[in-house]
This record gives structure tokens, C-alpha cells and sequence, in this order.
């Protein structure tokens, strides 16, 4: 009897080790779709809601922000707004981990206008960043790591000496304010040296962060 009683809690508190789920935003490839077919993007997650563009069928790359509540539907962005896609055509692309490091192409804000783009030398990322308001300027990625027990935050230290910057990257629903486009990723950017201010102080810059080019 004891024994199968420690058998029987085993069984429960063991159970199937579940896959990590994908945390969004993340990139997707169009698969399932004939050569002389299109996926539509449409307004609303409805089958029947009108079609506001389409997708290729070997499109790759398609960044998918959110889903509805069913999961059955993804966010995307087409043009300067925000559409639907059917989950059932989409793949997601691999090395996108449970807790990994989302992998931002570029982050941009408004009001001040600014924009900083994610590049790699020899496989060691460093962002450009450029704006209106004063000279632009790489800045080498020296240390990221996610916050302890959350997925969905990250830290970055960019730069050394004079010109140097440090970055909280969250994945949450973002908006540009100036287009109905829809982004997954916010960023908050604290410049130094000569992306500060022009008394010498360092400067907080916000906005959003996409993964598609």
C-alpha cells in the first residue's frame, strides 16, 4: 500500500516537463500556403473581416506582436497599421528561447525624435544611434542579461568612458503616437557624454523596439 502510494505521488508531481511557450514579440515564417496563393492580413481576428493586405507565400520574417484571446490569430504590421493574420500559416523561427534576449533590429522613439539600430562586427553587437537633436554615435553592447525571475525584462550597458548608455528593454504593447502600428517591445534609454544633454547631463529617451527590418 505504501509503496503504491509513493508511486502514485510520484506520478502526480512528476508529470510531462511542458515546452517553455514563445514569449511575443517574435518572428514567423508563412508556411502551409500554396506557391500561387497569399496569406490575407485583415482588420479585425475574423475570417470574415476585410482584407487590408497579404503576405507572400514564402514571406519570413513576419514579426507577430500579440495574439487574440483564442490564439488563433496574430498581430502584425502592414504599411503604417496594424492587422491580423490565421496562426494556422505561421511558423515560428527557431532560437527564439523561453527568456531569451529578443533580437531587436532597431529602437526609436518620438518627441524627441531618435532611432538606434542593433548592428553586429564579427558577431559583436553595437548600436548606431542617430537624431536630430544632436550627433550620432556606436555604441558597443558590453553586457545584457534579463531581470532575475522575469523573461519579458532585459538590461543593456552600451558604451564606455564619456559616451556611454544604459537601456531597459520590456516586452509590452507599444505605440509610436504618430501611425497605428502596433509594437511588442518598449524601451527606456538613459544617454551619457555625447548623447546627453547639451549642459553635460545624462538623458532619458523612451519609445519602442522592433524585430522586423
Amino acid at each position: 500500500m505504501i509503496r503504491g502510494l509513493v508511486l502514485g505521488l510520484l506520478l502526480v508531481f512528476s508529470g510531462p516537463v511542458l515546452a517553455q511557450p514563445t514569449l511575443l514579440p517574435a518572428l514567423h515564417d508563412v508556411t502551409g500556403v500554396a506557391g500561387d496563393d497569399v496569406l490575407n492580413i485583415r482588420e479585425a481576428p475574423d475570417a470574415g473581416s476585410p482584407i487590408i493586405g497579404t503576405l507572400a507565400p514564402d514571406a519570413k520574417g513576419i514579426e507577430v506582436i500579440a495574439t487574440n484571446d483564442t490564439e488563433t490569430w496574430g498581430l502584425i504590421n502592414t504599411e503604417e497599421r496594424a492587422g491580423w493574420v490565421s496562426l494556422a500559416y505561421l511558423t515560428v523561427q527557431p532560437g527564439q528561447d523561453f527568456g531569451d534576449f529578443p533580437a531587436v533590429s532597431t529602437c526609436f522613439g518620438t518627441e524627441p525624435f531618435w532611432f538606434a539600430k542593433r548592428e553586429a562586427n564579427d558577431g559583436d553587437p553595437y548600436w548606431v544611434y542617430e537624431s536630430p537633436d544632436g550627433p550620432g554615435m556606436s555604441l558597443s553592447e558590453d553586457w545584457r542579461d534579463n531581470a532575475g525571475g522575469r523573461p519579458d525584462r532585459f538590461g543593456l550597458i552600451l558604451g564606455e568612458g564619456e559616451t556611454s548608455g544604459h537601456a531597459v528593454i520590456a516586452r509590452a504593447s507599444c505605440n509610436d503616437g504618430m501611425s497605428d502600428r502596433e509594437y511588442g517591445l518598449t524601451i527606456d534609454l538613459i544617454l551619457q557624454g555625447e548623447g546627453g544633454d547639451q549642459d553635460g547631463s545624462p538623458r532619458l529617451l523612451s519609445g519602442c523596439c522592433r524585430l522586423a527590418q
